[in-house]
C-alpha cells in the first residue's frame, strides 16, 4: 500500500510535466488532502493515472485537482490494464477547469471495475466532468 498525504504537485507552464501521480501496480493507493494541478499532457494519462495490470484499490480524499491537461488529458483518469481491475473512492475532491475531470473506462478491464464518486466538484471541465466508458460487448462493467 502507498499513502501519499498533505503533497503539492505542481507541473510548469512553460515546460509541461506530463502525469502527476501514475499508479501501474500495488495492491492500493491512498491520497489524501494534496494538490495537482498545471500538467497539460495531451494524453489522457494526465494528473492521477491508474492503469493496474491486476486486482487494485484507489482512495482519494479531499483533494484538489487543478488546470490539467490538453486535448484528452484532464484530472483523474482510471482505466484497468488486460487483466487489471480496480475498485475505490473517490471523496470530497475538487476537479476544476481539467479539459477532463473523473474518466473511468473499463473497455480493457477483465473483471468489475468499480470506483464511487461522492461528495465531489468537478467544475469548468472543456469536455466532460465526470464520465464512464464501458465496452460495448463482453469485458466488465464500470460501476
Amino acid at each position: 500500500m502507498v499513502e501519499l498525504r498533505g503533497l503539492d504537485i505542481i507541473g510548469t507552464v512553460t515546460t509541461p510535466g506530463l502525469n502527476g501521480i501514475v499508479f501501474n501496480t500495488g495492491q492500493a493507493l491512498h491520497i489524501d488532502k494534496r494538490t495537482i494541478r498545471e500538467f497539460l499532457n495531451s494524453y489522457r494519462r494526465v494528473r492521477l493515472t491508474s492503469w493496474p495490470t491486476a486486482a487494485s484499490s484507489l482512495f482519494v480524499t479531499d483533494t484538489r485537482i487543478i488546470n490539467n491537461g490538453s486535448g484528452t488529458g484532464g484530472a483523474v483518469s482510471i482505466k484497468p490494464s488486460s487483466g487489471g481491475s480496480l475498485h475505490g473512492t473517490i471523496s470530497g475532491v475538487f476537479a476544476f477547469g481539467n479539459v477532463n475531470g473523473i474518466v473511468v473506462d473499463g473497455t480493457n478491464a477483465t473483471v468489475e471495475t468499480a470506483i464511487y464518486v461522492n461528495n465531489t466538484v468537478s467544475a469548468g471541465a472543456a469536455v466532460a466532468g465526470i464520465s464512464a466508458i464501458i465496452p460495448t460487448s463482453g469485458g466488465a462493467a464500470v460501476g
